[in-house]
């Protein structure tokens, strides 16, 4: 589960487990089913989908041990395809290959069927899109605050900083820990602040964090690792640690300053239509690099967990260039790109290096 999570996979989505082998009906019985009761109990926010011969996707789903059927019918030599009868609502079936050629080249690929209704959106969910959604505590929240008040941040504290489940509450419900990055919003009070920050399997921790360790007024006294919040955009990760971004900053459009970041997996970006509606721009490839402004760094109104950029550049390469929608090929003048809070917000897991 953990693997899925920082490899982006959605909570939801469903994964299929392959029994690719001709298992015995007696084999089903004695290990494939104990092994897929046991992962129904650790796949807490993931759908199970079984992928093997008719028998086995049968027994498996009929258990309640998946949901969804991949069989394996191009194995037509199986026992457990012999006899037996496609499993009812079965998702996907295997049915031949077919080559196709480019060419001198040629690639063999599987040949499916997909079930008119044997799959859902979930199950086939984009895997690049953030799915994780920051929602503000409206009773809190200052509607007086511009939107640009939404801050990415990063704990150069050396100790980790809680997370309350609310200002007047001491419980603590997570950590911001070193080097961690995570997104702030500025509330009522000037040292309070709502924050999400990754829970490390792909959801968020969403809480506050109250700067005040004695208040007094205009004389308070605040937690020593207050000072220690800095932009997200002044650190740069080089996989395990992080270093000054100012070695990268760049200069776009004569007078921008920049900070420059590539990207440890393909990301997703959005942009805003002139009649205010959302859309996906298209995917940005993995190790392509995002130039980003410095002095104001603006998160998304609707989806805080997007950043605006200014340009991007495929790897290795020294041309800057503007977002243009996948689709219809019209430039984006405020594209927001992915955070990637599904992936981690620790040096070693963050998607913007």
């Amino acid at each position: 589960m953990k693997c899925a999570a920082k490899h982006g996979i959605p909570h939801s989505a469903v994964i299929f487990f392959a029994v690719d082998f001709d298992a015995l009906d007696g084999e089903v019985t004695t290990n494939v089913l104990p092994y897929f009761k046991n992962l129904s109990g650790e796949m807490s926010g993931y759908r199970i989908g079984v992928y093997g011969p008719r028998n086995v996707c049968t027994r498996v789903c009929e258990a309640g041990y998946a949901e969804f059927s991949f069989v394996s019918d191009m194995s037509s030599g199986f026992s457990g395809n012999m006899g037996y009868p496609i499993p009812d609502g079965w998702s996907i079936d295997q049915i031949s290959n077919v080559t196709i050629t480019h060419g001198n080249d040629s690639l063999e690929i599987d040949n499916d069927l997909v079930s008119a209704g044997g799959m859902d959106d979930a199950a086939v969910s984009r895997l690049l899109a953030s799915t994780v959604t920051i929602h503000v505590n409206s009773r809190e929240y200052d509607p007086t605050i511009s939107q640009e008040w939404y801050q990415p941040m990063i704990n150069r504290w050396t100790g980790d900083v809680p997370i309350n489940d609310d200002f007047d509450s001491s419980r603590v419900i997570g950590y911001i820990h070193p080097n961690d990055f995570y997104v702030r919003l500025l509330m009522s009070h000037q040292y309070h602040f709502f924050v999400a920050v990754s829970d490390g399997v792909g959801g968020l921790i969403q809480g506050v964090l109250n700067g005040v360790e004695v208040y007094r007024g205009d004389d308070s006294v605040l937690f020593p690792w207050y000072d220690s919040q800095e932009s997200f955009l002044d650190w740069n990760s080089d996989g395990n640690g992080i270093s000054l971004s100012s070695s990268s900053a760049v200069t776009i459009d004569t007078m921008t300053d920049c900070r420059v970041f590539k990207l440890r997996h393909p990301a997703l970006w959005l942009w805003t239509t002139s009649q205010e509606s959302q859309r996906v721009g298209g995917v940005l490839p993995m190790n392509a690099e995002v130039a980003i402004e410095r002095s104001l760094p603006q998160l998304g109104k609707s989806n805080p967990n997007f950043i605006l950029c200014k340009r991007w550049r495929y790897a290795n390469s020294s041309s800057w260039q503007s977002f243009h929608d996948e689709s219809n090929g019209v430039e984006v003048e405020n594209p927001f790109v992915d955070l990637g809070f599904q992936y981690g917000c620790s040096p070693s897991d963050r998607l913007l290096m």
